[in-house]
């Protein structure tokens, strides 16, 4: 995300030191937390809970059987990502993309995303994930902030995330080679989604 990397770019170079800032965007002002560990944070904005999607209508997009959808998760849009549980590792691998149904359903229900996840084998990671926007021309994405910061928001809105003192981590971009730890935080109901950079 280049947010995260020009802050931890910043940081590295001695510019800033480690604390809290603003960011002035597109979409308003956004806060700033870069840690000690030269971890770099942002607070997401409000989330907004736009309903359910059938099962079978989710199978038919991912290419995967009714089945492979978690039974004990209802699918459910926040504000621009249709958050998706399946029931293991092998059934996200196994996602084959049908992009045109993908973009009809995302144009009838007005959201932007696929943003599928299951239970992570990894004892540190509480989620891998798989993310397509082929509505606004992204076929997979590697690392998601938006996408991330609503699965956030869902889980701790169905009590679903583990107590935990370290931020939440949420692993992405496997199989297409770009391997991205997103880092997560729920502080007082404010969801900041983050990470850190590699300088090359």
């Amino acid at each position: 995300h280049a947010t995260v990397a020009a802050w931890y770019a910043m940081t590295n170079s001695g510019l800033i030191a480690p604390g809290h800032y603003t960011q002035e965007t597109s979409s308003g002002t956004v806060a700033i937390e870069v840690t000690d560990a030269q971890q770099v944070f942002m607070a997401m904005g409000s989330f907004n809970d736009l309903g359910n999607v059938s099962p079978s209508a989710i199978s038919d997009c991912l290419g995967v059987p009714v089945e492979a959808l978690d039974p004990t998760f209802a699918p459910e849009i926040v504000s621009s990502d249709l958050i998706i549980k399946l029931a293991s590792p092998s059934a996200l691998h196994s996602i084959s993309p049908h992009f045109p149904k993908m973009i009809e359903l995302s144009t009838n229900k007005n959201f932007y995303a696929f943003h599928v996840f299951c239970d992570s084998e990894l004892n540190d990671v509480i989620a891998d994930v798989r993310s397509f926007a082929p509505r606004v021309g992204i076929t997979e994405d590697a690392a998601t902030g938006t996408g991330n910061s609503d699965l956030l928001y869902l889980l701790s809105k169905r009590d679903l995330l583990p107590t935990q003192t370290t931020p939440y981590v949420i692993s992405q971009g496997q199989l297409m080679g770009y391997p991205s730890r997103i880092l997560g935080r729920v502080n007082q109901n404010v969801i900041w989604v983050g990470g850190e950079a590699t300088l090359l």
